[in-house]
């Protein structure tokens, strides 16, 4: 995205890894802020933070969830990342994972009609009809490893 434009130079700034283009472009666009995080520890000492797990290079959200429902570390976090998007997309290099804090609208821009931040968990419906609801939250509870492997 071009930061400063003259007619002898411009300047492009680079989107830091840990924000999603998507979002980052959305609220720019519309003049709002858009916080994200590095890491969930990172993000566990803020208020209104969620966790976006997104897959399609962002074109679409699978899940929301609030940072403080996640009871699990990053590495189940990445392995529940893979585990969906082997239901839905499978291609592993598209998917991502952002902490970012919760708009005010609740509003998560993306693919496939975004997502929903709320004070619970949010699925996408294409997720909610594989009915691994379940599975989910026993991953982000920390009581199972991964989700239900694809048959």
């Amino acid at each position: 995205m071009a930061k400063n434009i003259n007619k002898d130079k411009i300047e492009i700034e680079t989107l830091p890894p840990q924000q999603s283009g998507v979002r980052r472009m959305m609220a720019d666009a519309a003049g709002r802020s858009y916080q994200s995080f590095k890491t969930l520890s990172e993000a566990q000492h803020h208020d209104n933070t969620v966790a976006v797990f997104e897959g399609d290079y962002g074109g679409q959200i699978y899940l929301v969830c609030p940072i403080l429902l996640i009871k699990c570390d990053e590495t189940k976090l990445q392995q529940l990342l893979k585990d969906i998007d082997s239901y839905c997309w499978n291609d592993p290099d598209g998917g991502n994972i952002y902490y970012e804090q919760k708009p005010e609208s609740g509003l998560i821009s993306g693919g496939m009609g975004g997502g929903i931040a709320t004070t619970d968990l949010w699925i996408h419906d294409e997720l909610r009809k594989l009915r691994l609801k379940e599975d989910i939250e026993d991953v982000l509870s920390d009581k199972k490893e991964h989700i239900r492997r694809r048959p």
